[in-house]
């Protein structure tokens, strides 16, 4: 049995901190166009909440004996960034000019 799952993210640029009621809208247009999109090629494309979103790239990214996914159910902190709640404290993420 095969389990793979394909992340579609999309980083929209916005005016403010917060989005617009137009930019809201053209966000779910995007939405509705790259969900048709995944179908139309025979995937079921599914929306993941903040807190999925956090539970899989943590179990990405976190690797370590200790890493928080394998111990604890992750939790959305709303009044951080999601950016700052991926990383486990002791992750190290090296980025060299050769890639």
């Amino acid at each position: 049995i095969q389990d793979l799952k394909l992340v579609v993210t999309c980083k929209v640029p916005i005016k403010n901190n917060n989005p617009t009621e137009s930019e809201l809208q053209q966000l779910a247009q995007l939405r509705t166009k790259v969900e048709s999109s995944l179908q139309t090629v025979g995937l079921r494309p599914r929306t993941m909440t903040a807190v999925n979103y956090i539970r899989i790239m943590s179990t990405i990214l976190n690797w370590g004996p200790d890493a928080s996914w394998r111990h604890d159910s992750v939790d959305w902190e709303m009044d951080k960034p999601i950016c700052e709640q991926i990383f486990d404290y002791g992750t190290d993420v090296e980025v060299s000019k050769n890639g």
